[in-house]
């Protein structure tokens, strides 16, 4: 693999006596060789060519090989790999979505020149993305990515801004006039499909289940939950992620962890505080011992208890994997799919008939959404009453 050079395109001087900069291929002229001028024109350039983070399209003509839709994609990509990270480096799932409406764009016009990409274009990629059955929401998330990625293209200077402005004029899809499949409506699982799905998880996937119906704390959350990010406020505690959903909008996330919930989670807490609360490694040594401990077979007999060493676990679980558990125990219990984000509305739920709306921002860390209805400031107090109320705490700390 050659070795990538980190070295600026050299200032030099042309046959003419003219100072000169060559970037992908094009030669750029400065001015007289030696001069301020020259220098100071030298510097811009390459500063632009470094702030396109040494784009292969930079300063290439376009009147003979204009740039193609497919160009720009990938460049928008490669800026979206380095920009979409979270404060650990880690790329955000943003990647990945942006990723898939690419791919949709590339194949219908990516040898298609940027600049011929017209409206008429625009509404053509959303008629044949409903007609792949995409739901109303998925569709509307795609429009506007594309229109980001020509707004990035004209900040880059690869395209003309009125190409951007033309797209502008495409409007999103609108619900009851769009023939795009209508968004589908997270319902609330009920109790009973959730007592009669605990049996048949793991034991650790099951405390999982019983803590976010009983704090309404999102399926990451839970997940990213760490030790050192629970405090004991009073006769309660709190959990502050460090990474949530709102984080860079600016928000704060407060979960208040109350009454039968404290129970649930305190014998997870014992380990280091920068261990994760819910291991997948730990989960599968739970089983493994719960395995042996049903053994009816004598150890001096067959083969010995041992870790199977083809399953890797990681020391945390993640969204998917917590999901499909799930899944697979609905399947034994034969009720129907759930999926944990409906632990969250039925939380909901049940704090807005118990305690009215307002508490429903404060449990879900709301602030402006349309479950919640209102504009509702997150209140640490409001939320720690309604934790008390929907896991049986008393004010005074007692059951």
């Amino acid at each position: 693999m050659p070795r990538l050079s980190t070295k600026l395109p050299k200032y030099r001087k042309h046959a003419k006596g003219q100072a000169c900069v060559t970037l992908n291929g094009q030669t750029h002229y400065l001015g007289p060789y030696g001069s301020k001028a020259s220098k100071i024109q030298y510097d811009r350039l390459v500063s632009q060519w470094l702030a396109s983070d040494r784009s292969p399209m930079f300063g290439v003509p376009n009147d003979d090989e204009p740039i193609t839709v497919v160009q720009i994609i990938r460049q928008y990509r490669k800026w979206c790999e380095s920009y979409y990270r979270d404060e650990n480096g880690h790329q955000t799932s943003t990647v990945a979505h942006i990723a898939t409406t690419m791919k949709r764009l590339r194949t219908w016009y990516g040898s298609a020149s940027a600049e011929d990409f017209t409206p008429l274009a625009f509404k053509d990629c959303i008629r044949r993305m409903i007609s792949e059955g995409l739901s109303i929401s998925t569709v509307n998330a795609s429009i506007a990515r594309i229109r980001h990625l020509f707004e990035w293209a004209v900040s880059e200077e690869l395209i003309p801004e009125h190409v951007h402005r033309k797209l502008c004029t495409v409007a999103n899809e609108i619900h009851g006039k769009s023939k795009a499949k209508p968004k589908r409506v997270v319902q609330a699982v009920s109790d009973t499909d959730i007592e009669a799905t605990i049996p048949h998880l793991p034991r650790m996937v099951a405390d999982m289940v019983r803590l976010q119906r009983l704090t309404g704390a999102r399926p990451g959350e839970l997940c990213n939950m760490r030790v050192c990010e629970i405090t004991a406020v009073g006769d309660v505690l709190v959990y502050s992620p460090s990474q949530h959903k709102t984080k860079h909008h600016g928000k704060t996330r407060k979960i208040v962890i109350a009454g039968a919930a404290i129970e649930i989670i305190k014998p997870y807490l014992e380990g280091d505080v920068g261990e994760f609360v819910f291991s997948a490694k730990k989960s599968m040594e739970q089983t493994l011992a719960d395995r042996t401990a049903k053994r009816v077979t004598p150890l001096h007999h067959g083969n010995r208890p041992k870790p199977n060493r083809k399953i890797k676990a990681s020391n945390r679980y993640v969204e998917a994997s917590y999901r499909r558990c799930i899944k697979r125990a609905c399947e034994k219990a034969k009720v129907a799919p759930w999926s944990p984000n409906q632990l969250r509305h039925a939380t909901a739920s049940q704090v807005q008939a118990e305690l009215g709306i307002e508490a429903v921002a404060a449990v879900l860390g709301h602030s402006k959404i349309d479950t919640s209805k209102i504009y509702a400031k997150h209140n640490l107090e409001l939320a720690i009453i309604a934790a008390k109320a929907i896991t049986g705490a008393s004010s005074d700390g007692k059951e």
